[in-house]
């Protein structure tokens, strides 16, 4: 403080006075900036029943990217639905296509399979017109029109295929397609992955499958070239064996080494393979469904990795992603919680640590998601499904996805959320004159945290025993859930009981 020369107090500001203040107002500026939500409201989309598996793909090459679900037990048994994108991430109603009855429908995975530049569709199925059931690789090829031909069957052994993927694993250039699934041995489970090493032609569009042991009953794999050689490598998740293994790629016509152990997990529910402190070797990041804890394996050097770290996360993680969603050039995750019906964003650091960021309510008990650009505006969007509420969910990036209902669910940026709430019930599309599609909310209702199965059989308590059951039982092999799983009686969920699932909805 100074005196002029009429003895006042004033202020005289220095250059690093007002560095400082300028300073002070653009990290404000920034903060404000930064702070503004990376999701938008969410928009919802009703498809046939029990949706299971979700992917992104082009089915017309038109608008954008469109959206398909794999449904386990529709009105006429499993189906595939259709989101056809209208431009700016919103899509239109559903186009349904109807899978032949005798299969169980698992997951869809999208690519261009036969090389002719338009995107396939493969669904993977358990076959129960032959007992034991048989899992089996259904490929829908693309007829350049919007539709899909009748699918081509590819079997596999065992049975019960729980993940999928289309990726070039064999190093040809051409997209291959890797199974989950396993087989039972002297009345234990014995898990497999299997490889279709794909051809690039239309006729015979997959070689004969060529199986890798793999734990007991794996049910996630990620795609990545993990040990910086170059070749494609497999990272399985297995809740059976509570364990994470890597099969590596070699150059021999078997393509992978046998099976190795990273780590162990509890119920390992999703994973990924990301660089968390680059620019070492990437490293292993998996979702426990039972500890609600996000796990990191750390690469130290090729194919050898640190004791696993975990910091808690979301209740019941069900699915994740990895993307650069806030645009600061690091990799981020989001992840789906089963009990707490959100969508959460964890920022990464760029140094091996990942912070909750936001998250925004989505339809019930979300089981699975997809990453995509949808409104073409380069920055990653997300698509989920829910099998307890037979809805897609599209949640893009910065802004609100057209036509949604209201009320709308809300943004919070508290991971923790209250067990019961009331939202409202599923919202139905009606198509206008214009092929403008309108919401139509139905009453409310309040869900619980506690469901009540209708009976033995009823193992995802939904008050039905239908082909959802088989699918549902599965993960409660695991991890129980739902007491309607035990169907006969024994205090215990196992494959006996997956069985006898089977014989009550094919008889």
């Amino acid at each position: 403080m100074l005196d002029d020369v009429n003895g006042n107090h004033r202020t005289r500001w220095s250059w690093g006075g007002w560095c400082f203040a300028y300073g002070a107002v653009f990290f404000l500026y920034a903060q404000s900036a930064s702070a503004a939500p990376v999701f938008g409201r969410p928009g919802f989309y009703p498809v046939d029943g029990s949706p299971v598996s979700i992917v992104a793909l082009a089915v017309d090459q038109q608008l954008g990217l469109d959206l398909a679900t794999g449904n386990e037990a529709g009105q006429e048994g499993p189906s595939l639905s259709f989101l056809l994108n209208r431009g700016a991430g919103s899509f239109f109603p559903e186009r349904r296509r109807n899978v032949d009855a005798q299969y169980i429908l698992h997951a869809v995975a999208a690519g261009d399979f036969n090389n002719n530049g338009t995107t396939d569709l493969v669904v993977a199925v358990t076959d129960t017109s032959e007992f034991p059931p048989r899992a089996a690789v259904l490929l829908y090829r693309n007829a350049g029109n919007g539709t899909f031909r009748e699918p081509v069957p590819y079997p596999l052994s065992g049975l019960f295929p729980q993940c999928l993927a289309a990726a070039d694993v064999t190093g040809d250039g051409l997209l291959d397609v890797v199974v989950c699934h396993s087989t039972q041995v002297g009345g234990n489970l014995q898990g497999l992955v299997s490889v279709l090493p794909g051809r690039g032609t239309t006729e015979n569009t997959f070689a004969t499958p060529i199986e890798f042991r793999v734990g007991t009953a794996p049910t996630t794999v990620a795609v990545a070239t993990l040990d910086g050689d170059n070749r494609r490598d497999l990272v399985i998740g297995d809740p059976d064996a509570r364990k994470v293994f890597a099969l590596y790629g070699n150059a021999s016509p078997r393509f992978f080494d046998e099976a190795v152990v990273l780590g162990e997990i509890d119920a390992p529910s999703a994973l990924a393979v990301v660089d968390v402190d680059p620019p070492s070797l990437p490293d292993v990041i998996a979702t426990s469904y039972s500890t609600s804890r996000l796990v990191t394996f750390r690469q130290t050097a090729s194919r050898s990795f640190a004791a696993p770290t975990s910091i808690p996360v979301v209740q019941r993680p069900s699915d994740m992603g990895t993307e650069d969603f806030d645009g600061n050039g690091t990799t981020d995750i989001v992840m789906l919680s089963f009990t707490q019906a959100t969508l959460s964003l964890w920022s990464g650091d760029g140094h091996g640590s990942f912070t909750f960021g936001e998250s925004v309510t989505v339809t019930d008990s979300p089981d699975h998601l997809t990453i995509a650009n949808l409104n073409d505006d380069t920055k990653p969007d997300v698509a989920l499904v829910s099998s307890f509420t037979n809805m897609v969910t599209v949640v893009l990036n910065g802004v609100d996805a057209p036509f949604t209902p209201t009320p709308s669910p809300t943004i919070t940026r508290t991971p923790s959320r209250t067990a019961t709430r009331t939202r409202s019930a599923t919202p139905t599309l009606t198509p206008t004159g214009s092929r403008m599609p309108t919401f139509t909310p139905t009453p409310t209702r309040t869900p619980t945290a506690t469901r009540t199965p209708a009976g033995p059989g009823d193992a995802n308590c939904d008050g039905r025993i239908d082909a959802a059951d088989i699918d549902g039982i599965i993960p409660q092999i695991f991890f129980p859930t739902c007491t309607g799983a035990d169907v006969n009686g024994d205090q215990r969920v196992t494959v006996s009981d997956l069985l006898l699932i089977i014989e009550l909805v094919h008889p």
